[in-house]
């Protein structure tokens, strides 16, 4: 059914290889920017967006953002539509069409692979989606061309999607109802695979030689903050062996990964929950609040805090499976987007979109070349 190429997204990428000295250097530059809409508005950026290579075409769809006010001064979040095809010519980037899709999407899982870029779960304001598909470069048309594939077993956003071995695997995921602790397995039909550790979103999954690296995350609780994770997980494909590896310096989530064509596992950017933490705080003390004077004080407080994000943080990790240790490996020049999804091609890992600061995006696609 699948095969395996060198490229995986979404909150991941895979390659098989056992060679992990360390790469010499990575020189970021935001290469391009998604251009204006199809209605002529400056391009704001989108968080979650639909991102994928096949054929040598970068494709950026969907995603959601806040085209009216910020979100702590009332505004509404839009779930976008419109898909912009970018091809790959010699490194560089041309825009060669923008379109509609049928349906909005945001925070969907992305995978690609040879026969195309799978695509599973996500959101819209309808809620959690249980929609899988892929999307194919038909050259005739100049676009992708969407096949509907098996719905999941349950509707799910934020979830990471990787495939091996001719097998896709979807970990963890939300809905309104609930945070999965299941990985759920494709091979022609989805059934439940394995049992996590905790129940997670948010998490950067990455395959190697026929290991799921689970890196950080996050588990929404019910009336109380999150929990952000710094813990991290080498599962092996054919036994289900769960290892626990080196903790992340920090605890991390919503950033992205890849590994490159040398077998390097790479972790970018992340929340580390500072900022994310006091405003969930701030929202639980609001609605438990009872005198209108302190309640208006609390919001108060909450937009200034969003108001004031520090944005996410900017170092690009490098784990390394032999000596079980993370190191820096080279830090972004821009502010650092999470909730979007890298894709690693021809020694190049583009990195399109996504959040910078709470409510706000970014309308440049990051690339980082390896040297």
């Amino acid at each position: 059914m699948m095969k395996t190429i060198p490229l995986i997204l979404s909150t991941l990428l895979f390659m098989q290889c056992s060679t992990t000295k360390n790469v010499e250097e990575i020189n970021w530059s935001v290469s391009d920017s998604l251009p204006k809409t199809i209605t002529g508005q400056v391009q704001l950026g989108v968080a979650g967006p639909v991102v994928g290579i096949h054929s040598d075409h970068l494709l950026i769809a969907g995603g959601a953002n806040f085209p009216e006010k910020m979100p702590w001064e009332g505004g509404i979040k839009k779930y976008q539509h419109t898909a912009y095809i970018y091809a790959i010519k010699d490194h560089h980037l041309e825009l060669t069409n923008t379109y509609s899709l049928n349906t909005s999407t945001a925070y969907a899982s992305n995978c690609s692979q040879e026969e195309g870029i799978y695509t599973a779960g996500g959101e819209n304001e309808m809620g959690a989606s249980s929609q899988f598909q892929i999307y194919a470069w038909n050259a005739q048309r100049n676009s992708f061309q969407v096949n509907q594939l098996p719905d999941l077993p349950v509707p799910l956003s934020n979830a990471s999607l990787v495939a091996n071995d001719n097998k896709l695997y979807l970990i963890g995921g939300e809905n309104a109802t609930l945070v999965s602790d299941k990985i759920y397995l494709y091979d022609q039909k989805w059934q439940e695979y394995m049992q996590l550790p905790y129940p997670l979103t948010h998490t950067v999954a990455l395959v190697k030689d026929h290991f799921l690296y689970l890196f950080g995350g996050r588990t929404r609780q019910v009336n109380a903050i999150s929990t952000l994770y710094k813990t991290c997980y080498k599962i092996n494909l054919k036994t289900k062996e769960i290892i626990q590896i080196a903790d992340l310096p920090e605890a991390l989530s919503a950033g992205t990964g890849f590994t490159d064509d040398q077998g390097h596992l790479f972790l970018i950017g992340g929340d580390n929950g500072s900022t994310f933490h006091k405003v969930e705080q701030l929202i639980l003390d609001i609605a438990q609040e009872t005198n209108p004077d302190r309640k208006e004080k609390l919001i108060q407080d909450k937009a200034i805090v969003q108001s004031n994000h520090p944005g996410f943080t900017k170092n690009v990790l490098q784990y390394d499976d032999h000596l079980n240790k993370w190191h820096i490996a080279s830090t972004l020049p821009t502010g650092s987007p999470v909730t979007t999804t890298a894709v690693f091609h021809d020694q190049q890992v583009y990195i399109p979109s996504g959040e910078i600061k709470a409510g706000i995006r970014s309308a440049g696609i990051l690339t980082g070349t390896i040297r």
